[in-house]
């Protein structure tokens, strides 16, 4: 990843690095990626499962290449080519709700109740999506799906997302509004029990100006972390890449990753 001292992730694994060898062991771990698709023969990605629920015929292969960027970011193997990944060489489930921007809301929940019924193998899942449409944002049925998820031990890591708004929505009100009922945040990013990553500028220390970001704390945070609703800040832009941007592993992404929008 391009870092001076590499930190070794405690994620279920005991020999991350081999010393002797220098090779680096794969990460004992399953991640589940609700998004366009995985390029399911990325000699860099280890994906073991694949799922569609827009009924596209796509069959969990990447469509856009946006899932293919994030799962990258999350999991590509540290081999002797390419980039590596937060957490090389973790187990990849593409579960595909969007294709060409035009995906229900409904199958972003149908990928949700996927991941629930394999909850026993998938330990995280990342949704770098949002909702697309004004109001109402379906906040009652999204918090339900993370929560389903969040009780069965799955971590809910979920992108801000770049549009440079706050997350409880223009309301500044996190979840349904009691004056109008209804719920205008960026979901699922906006739930108390996902842990929403906002992308940080490395130059200025604060985050991108693109990113989404948070002024108040949510009424109740089941994820341990200082500030508001915003829990973990990333790299997510001019990390001295050629263009500008993150690498990954996505042709034709090497640019910032936009969160892709569910219509």
């Amino acid at each position: 990843m391009g870092l001076t001292n590499f930190p070794v992730p405690h994620i279920n694994s005991t020999s991350y690095w081999n010393s002797a060898t220098g090779v680096s062991q794969p990460i004992d771990v399953d991640v589940a990626v609700i998004d366009s698709g995985i390029d399911l023969q990325h000699p860099d990605l280890n994906v073991v499962q694949a799922v569609n629920f827009p009924g596209s015929g796509w069959g969990g292969q990447d469509c856009s290449g946006h899932g293919t960027l994030v799962s990258g970011v999350i999991g590509a193997i540290n081999n002797t080519g390419g980039v590596v990944g937060v957490a090389p060489g973790v187990r990849l489930w593409a579960v595909q709700v969007v294709c060409g921007g035009a995906s229900a809301w409904r199958n972003f929940l149908s990928g949700m109740e996927y991941v629930a019924t394999n909850a026993e193998r998938i330990c995280v899942e990342n949704p770098s999506l949002y909702y697309a449409s004004a109001t109402p944002a379906p906040y009652i049925a999204t918090r339900t799906a993370v929560q389903s998820l969040v009780n069965q031990g799955v971590v809910f890591v979920a992108a801000a997302v770049n549009n440079a708004v706050d997350i409880a929505g223009p309301d500044g009100v996190f979840g349904v509004n009691p004056t109008h009922g209804i719920c205008d945040g960026i979901l699922p990013a906006a739930v108390p029990e996902a842990m929403a990553v906002s992308a940080m500028d490395v130059h200025t220390d604060q985050i991108a100006s693109f990113s989404n970001y948070s002024y108040l704390p949510r009424d109740t945070n089941f994820v341990s972390s200082p500030g508001g609703a915003i829990d973990v800040a990333a790299p997510g832009d001019d990390i001295g890449a050629s263009p500008r941007g993150l690498l990954s592993t996505a042709v034709g992404h090497s640019q910032r990753p936009p969160a892709k929008p569910v219509a």
